[in-house]
């Protein structure tokens, strides 16, 4: 439905008669919600009276409001005055520049890249331009802080770039190692679309305008006070912060130190923080005059929501290993030649084969090494142990087999001492070896803590959290007006959607890193639109495949509301106020109408004193004497009239119900409440007819 429907609907329900009605019904609700009827007083009001009357004369006329507000307020040479004359203080609350401090021109080419990109700036706002800079590579993707450089109309070979400034605001482009620099970022060349750039303009513009005064901003505060996009140029004007100082003795409002904001400040400002507060409130000001707005003519709504992912890292604790200590041996001067392990005791254990040589003996240890930690570590109680996370305490027991996966010798030597189990002190065939025996395929892949004979290990597991209130929204006869996509951290937003229509800009991947807490590793998470990735020092997955998967995405959708306001008994109660109105000279009485008990209830209140107040700014007529000497193609008006004297006609306010008239002027007609209206139509008409073709013909 167009918004002319929607004004038709609502003319229709909304007529001269019960508007009348309702203005009635509002006199109604005045009176009967105020919860005390007040006594006139005579003395407030010929105060006011009073008041009113003094600003009048001296706020009542454009000029007056010019002199004293508006000049004032714009103009650091016109100070403000009280209302009494008797004091002024400077009351100036903008700086405007003449000239534009940062100015930005691009030159699109056939490929879509924008090949030609010059920076002229006036970096200490005295209105004359000291710095000037060309980017020398092609823009292919526009970022919040940057931009992106491919080979011309492909996605190839790219290139990071964030704009950057020195200590004197100058502007300059610095590549950057990775795309992790950059945020909010788009395709703008032939290989996403075509004509990009010049669909979108003014966002192109704003978006590479907004990433340089923010570079400036970092290093030297100033003001925008005005922003001027004119085709393929974007003109930025503004006042350097520190040259606009709080006048002695008035306390300043709102925020002292607004320029934090280009740069993410923390916290909201004052009028988004209380409109917040409010929007939770149903029964706030705010709330209200929000849904009335999204329900004029109550034939459209409008319908938000938001689509958002998160990842977070959550940590699995286990037992992934032991470390031990024990001794192997060969009887190789022996008859029997055992291969056998021995505890760091010198206890005498499991003889693994006979006459099988020390080469093969070694191997035989390894081969039985879930048997040997078994040996170990199984004897006595559970093994005390500390979660590393949680740092809750628990108890070990070990499984009745261990399954030894990998292993790490931390020494492994034939000196020292040497139980001689078997018959084997004579030989040399005989080793200690501290071994880490791990029951999990990658031990890397933990951060261990030693705890005794037991290595407890952490890893963390990425999970993905959503919240998607706009796949339980009901949209039928709903129509998407706007979409954006944003960061991570709701930031570097990009509309794909705006006023109706697709914008044809499509988001670059987005990425962060996020640090682990539980085991130092750094995970980089990455959402692309297809997939939802994630990268650590030892492992890479995705956590979703699909479309439309981005961090944040919000929408707002325009839908047919399918309950129409019922206005009846309204209107019945307005009608019966209307009907029992009685206004007297100095009271004003009415019955009022309970539409569900149908009962009346009388209501009177004392009315002020009648006031004589004119229903319009009287105006007069008068005649000017001029001197008529217009020149055109054909001559001069000497040429053609008599003489050069003539009339001008001149509408003027009267003062004082007189009309203002000079010497050697004349009054055509005197003060009153005129009507210009019949007038200015025949002119109109007159000229309109004198602009056509005056030649006869059969046409």
């Amino acid at each position: 439905m167009t918004r002319s429907n929607i004004l038709r609907r609502f003319s229709k329900y909304f007529s001269l008669a019960v508007c009348r009605a309702m203005f009635f019904g509002f006199l109604w609700f005045l009176f009967c919600f105020t919860g005390k009827v007040h006594a006139w007083d005579a003395t407030a009001y010929n105060a006011g009276k009073t008041l009113g009357s003094e600003m009048d004369a001296k706020l009542g006329s454009t000029d007056a409001i010019k002199k004293r507000i508006s000049n004032p307020m714009t103009s650091e040479e016109t100070s403000m005055r009280t209302l009494n004359d008797q004091k002024t203080f400077g009351s100036q609350i903008s700086a405007p520049s003449s000239k534009s401090f940062l100015y930005v021109l691009i030159q699109p080419s056939g490929t879509g890249d924008i090949t030609s990109l010059f920076i002229r700036q006036d970096t200490n706002f005295d209105g004359a331009p000291d710095y000037t800079y060309r980017v020398s590579s092609p823009l292919s993707g526009i970022c919040s802080n940057g931009f992106i450089s491919a080979n011309p109309g492909t996605w190839n070979q790219k290139r990071f770039y964030t704009w950057t400034a020195d200590t004197n605001g100058k502007l300059s482009a610095s590549e950057v190692p990775s795309m992790m620099s950059l945020a909010g970022c788009y395709c703008i060349n032939s290989s996403c679309g075509s004509n990009l750039v010049w669909n979108n303009i003014g966002l192109v513009l704003r978006d590479l305008g907004g990433g340089m005064a923010s570079a400036i901003h970092q290093k030297k505060p100033f003001t925008i006070t005005d922003v001027n996009v004119l085709e393929t140029e974007i003109r930025y004007y503004g006042q350097a912060s520190n040259q606009m100082g709080n006048i002695a003795g008035i306390p300043s409002s709102g925020v002292s130190n607004p320029e934090q904001y280009y740069q993410n400040g923390t916290g909201t400002l004052p009028g988004e923080e209380e409109a917040l507060k409010q929007s939770r409130d149903p029964g706030s000001l705010y709330s209200q005059i929000n849904v009335l707005n999204n329900n004029v003519g109550n034939q459209y709504e409008t319908r938000s929501c938001f689509l958002k992912r998160q990842v977070h890292l959550v940590p699995q604790t286990e037992i992934i290993g032991y470390d031990v200590g024990f001794y192997i041996g060969y009887d190789a001067n022996g008859d029997t030649k055992e291969c056998f392990w021995a505890a760091v005791s010198g206890d005498c254990k499991d003889v693994w084969a006979m006459d099988s040589g020390w080469a093969s003996c070694q191997s035989l240890n390894v081969s039985n090494l879930g048997a040997i930690v078994h040996g170990i570590i199984a004897g006595g109680a559970c093994i005390p142990y500390t979660d590393p996370v949680s740092g809750q305490t628990g108890c070990f027991s070990p499984p009745g087999t261990i399954n030894i996966r990998s292993y790490q010798f931390i020494q492994q030597t034939g000196s020292g001492y040497s139980p001689g189990c078997y018959g084997s002190s004579d030989d040399s065939t005989h080793q200690y070896w501290h071994v880490k025996a791990y029951v999990v395929d990658d031990p890397n892949s933990w951060k261990q803590t030693l705890q005794g004979k037991l290595i407890v290990g952490v890893r963390d597991y990425p999970q993905k959290t959503q919240t998607d209130d706009c796949g339980s929204m009901d949209l039928t006869g709903c129509q998407k007006r706007d979409e954006k996509i944003c960061d991570h951290n709701n930031s570097g937003c990009i509309y794909t959607f705006q006023d109706y229509h697709a914008t044809g800009l499509i988001p670059i991947g987005s990425c962060f890193n996020q640090t682990s807490p539980n085991t130092g590793d750094t995970w980089t998470f990455c959402a692309d639109g297809v997939k939802l990735s994630y990268e650590s020092r030892t492992n890479t997955g995705n956590l979703e495949y699909g479309s439309d998967i981005w961090w944040y995405i919000h929408r707002t959708y325009t839908c047919e509301a399918g309950n129409l306001y019922d206005f009846t008994n309204m209107r019945r109660r307005a009608a019966n106020i209307q009907n029992t109105l009685n206004t007297g000279t100095n009271k004003l009485s009415y019955q009022d109408l309970n539409p569900v008990t149908g009962r009346t209830t009388p209501v009177a209140t004392s009315l002020p004193p009648r006031e004589d107040v004119s229903r319009c700014e009287q105006s007069c007529q008068v005649k000017i004497p001029v001197q008529d000497t217009q020149a055109s193609l054909s001559g001069t008006t000497d040429d053609y009239r008599t003489t050069v004297n003539s009339y001008e006609v001149a509408i003027r306010k009267c003062v004082n119900n007189a009309c203002p008239t000079k010497r050697g002027e004349i009054l055509i007609q005197n003060c009153g409440c005129i009507n210009y209206f019949n007038q200015a139509a025949s002119t109109l008409q007159v000229a309109h007819d004198a602009g056509r073709d005056m030649i006869c013909s059969n046409e």
